[in-house]
């Protein structure tokens, strides 16, 4: 009989971080699932953010006055929190010679350093790819 659980995102998955070459690493990161609490939250607030960006724009165009654009650097400080939200852990690492252990702050310097934009997209790519976190086929 088939299993309706077999079609369930997985929790979180957990990666190799490549190095800019292409290269795996050793360092591994834990990114939340689809329907993990940290990523049902952060779909909230980019939800709530939108509702509020269109009442405001719906607002000004219904005073006739004019629509203000958005702040690049409020949206890059946005997405790089929501990024941020999906990490949910990672293997010991060091930076700048010093351990630096998982927390949620650690996850969002990490996602607004800039020489390290290629782990952020690694990470967000991984947090887009439904299908890594689908468990593997069990035989029939």
């Amino acid at each position: 009989m088939f299993e309706l659980d077999s079609l369930v995102y997985a929790d979180k998955r957990e990666i190799a971080v490549k190095d800019p070459a292409g290269k795996p690493t050793t360092w591994r990161v834990s990114v939340a699932g689809p329907n993990h609490p940290a990523a049902l939250a952060a779909r909230e607030r980019a939800d709530a953010r939108l509702r509020a960006r269109e009442i405001a724009r719906a607002a000004a165009l219904q005073r006739g006055g004019a629509v203000e654009p958005a702040d690049p650097a409020e949206d890059r400080a946005f997405w790089a929190q929501q990024l941020a939200d999906r990490v949910v852990g990672w293997s010991p690492v060091r930076f700048s010679g010093e351990d630096f252990p998982f927390t949620p702050a650690n996850a969002l310097r990490l996602m607004t350093e800039p020489r390290f934009g290629f782990v952020a997209t690694q990470l967000a790519e991984a947090a887009q790819d439904l299908q890594g976190f689908m468990p593997p086929a069990k035989p029939s």
